[in-house]
């Protein structure tokens, strides 16, 4: 009986531990080509044939076979486009397995095992809100400034890709309005901008959202809409209709607490809310405010803790009709939990999980923000290749 059942319990022990050996390695093609897809799409900016030596690479060190009874795996990363026009990468990926106990069967001495990959990167729409008010010259941020904007650039598609720059002190200012062909006309913007002025953050970015929104896109077509926010400060400025005389516009600010403990500012100063510059203004002791809904005096921590509010009520906004906003924070004069509030980060104590999700970044000195910008960039297309 032994002899006779023992082929059957050769073949049972060929099926138990081949084929683990092929789930096995299933699972570890499959790893290898969802980050072969991945660093693909990444990658694509630098041209296909850039991005598909970096996605095997990628694949190759993903890749662990089990044991030493296959070889390499041949593998296939090819570039298309989906019915709304957006880019695709299609890997597949084939390890033929020597069998042990298998065989012994006609026509099972090796197995084949497969998989694929896909990953579509929709296109990108996106408002890079840049603060330019006086403190960037105390800390180097003036500088540093226009080349880690340039630099992450470079991660986008110039041609399918639309990105705006926004620009705001005193003022907001959309220097570029949101288009394809972005690099050249935002390079040429970010490196002839001038640093000063104060901080009106809720106008940047209601300046930022207006031109993401401007954007008509197509039905059925795919697309992520981003909003990249940048100051070294706490937003300080608002805009009311204040006692001066009665019901005039203006802008009131331009100095954070944190910024007149160390002498950068000593006051509010009242601007006008086209030009922003300065404007005399006696009367006005009060404004009405909108984080507290009573009418509170003019000193510079009422007006930043309101202008902070107000600039997270247009960040809702914008969350709401589904923009992604990340954030980043230059120096030790920024309030990191307004800016993850801003950004919706996960580390916020208001953190709503229903909300599009971003990220608050931050960069401790001007020679960083180089790195956090592209930081960023990383984070914005790896969304997209998930």
């Amino acid at each position: 009986m032994f002899v006779v059942l023992l082929p059957v319990l050769l073949l049972f022990a060929g099926l138990t531990l081949d084929l683990g050996i092929a789930f096995v390695t299933r699972t570890a093609l499959s790893k290898a080509a969802d980050a072969a897809a991945i660093t693909a799409m990444r990658n694509v900016k630098q041209g296909q044939t850039k991005a598909v030596a970096l996605a095997r690479n990628a694949f190759n060190a993903n890749y662990a076979a089990f044991g030493s009874n296959s070889p390499a795996p041949s593998v296939n990363i090819a570039f298309t486009t989906d019915g709304s026009n957006n880019q695709v990468v299609n890997v597949s990926a084939t390890a033929t397995l020597n069998t042990f106990f298998l065989t012994l069967l006609p026509g099972f001495k090796t197995l084949n095992v497969s998989t694929a990959a896909q990953t579509t990167r929709p296109k990108l729409i996106i408002s890079l809100v840049l603060d330019k008010s006086g403190s960037m010259n105390q800390n180097g941020g003036a500088k540093a400034l226009p080349p880690a904007v340039v630099n992450f650039l470079s991660f986008f598609d110039d041609t399918n890709d639309q990105v705006a720059e926004i620009s705001f002190s005193a003022v907001a200012t959309v220097d570029v309005p949101i288009r394809t062909g972005f690099t050249s006309p935002i390079t040429s913007a970010v490196n002839s901008m001038t640093f000063k002025g104060a901080t009106f953050t809720q106008s940047g970015l209601q300046s930022g959202q207006s031109e993401i929104n401007s954007v008509t896109v197509a039905p059925g077509e795919s697309v992520v809409k981003v909003a990249v926010f940048f100051t070294d400060g706490w937003a300080n400025t608002i805009q009311d209709k204040l006692n001066c005389p009665p019901q005039t516009l203006l802008n009131v600010g331009g100095c954070s607490p944190p910024e007149a403990a160390v002498g950068w500012c000593t006051n509010y100063s009242f601007m006008d809310p086209v030009t922003g510059s300065t404007r005399t203004c006696k009367s006005a002791t009060t404004f009405p405010s909108q984080s507290t809904g009573t009418t509170m005096p003019l000193n510079i921590t009422n007006i930043s803790n309101d202008a902070m509010y107000r600039a997270n009520q247009v960040a809702n906004s914008m969350r709401a009709q589904g923009i992604i906003v990340y954030s980043i924070g230059l120096g030790d004069k920024i309030s990191q939990a307004f800016l993850q509030q801003i950004a919706n980060d996960p580390a916020s104590t208001t953190f709503d999980s229903t909300q599009p999700i971003g990220q608050a970044v931050f960069a401790s000195t001007a020679a960083d923000l180089q790195g956090v910008f592209q930081d960023i960039a990383n984070k914005i297309l790896l969304r997209l290749s998930q």
